[in-house]
């Protein structure tokens, strides 16, 4: 390995350069969000509000467990994948129990694991929804994975129809406009 000759030189100079320039444009690059709240529809509007009495028959007990088992930290994730829909699952109280990480960046097991024990107790029982549910969760971590395990208890709702159906009307101001 002697002195490097001027060819040398020359595609050193060259990869240099090349080099410098890319790592001034990924540097240089980047992403941007603008989101702008502008004022849209009238100052104030007549809402109306649809409020419906259902006609549920109560049932016997009925009961759903499902155990949901995240790999390597949620990157592959086991479990149910049938889910009741429409109901809010979470709470301070969960996040809590998932630990602050868990609840900024959006790990959302024990709503998963309480919609899929939902969902199974109502397939597996003819239940159109759970009156009075009791959610007991357990959680278990371990190195590489972590499961979780809901068991919802409740009773058997069954809607037969709809008791009333009542109509309100609302005038609500959205907007304040103050002149000077």
């Amino acid at each position: 390995m002697g002195v490097p000759s001027n060819y040398q030189k020359q595609k050193m100079k060259k990869i240099a350069v090349y080099t410098s320039i890319i790592a001034g444009a990924l540097f240089a690059t980047g992403c941007s969000t603008t989101n702008a709240s502008k004022l849209s529809g009238p100052a104030s509007a007549v809402t109306t509000t649809i409020v419906a009495t259902p006609d549920v028959e109560k049932g016997d007990k009925i009961t759903g467990t499902v155990t949901i088992t995240k790999i390597l930290g949620g990157l592959i994730t086991l479990g149910d994948t049938k889910y009741a829909d429409g109901v809010q699952f979470t709470s301070s109280v969960n996040q809590q129990q998932q630990g602050f990480l868990a609840s900024i960046m959006g790990d959302q097991t024990y709503a998963r694991a309480k919609a899929a024990a939902s969902y199974k107790a109502c397939e597996n029982n003819g239940a159109d929804l759970i009156l009075c549910p009791s959610y007991v969760m357990d959680k278990t971590d371990y190195i590489l994975f972590s499961t979780t395990t809901c068991k919802v208890d409740g009773f058997k709702g069954v809607i037969k129809g709809i008791k009333s159906i009542e109509t309100k009307d609302y005038l609500e101001k959205k907007y304040t406009f103050i002149k000077e």
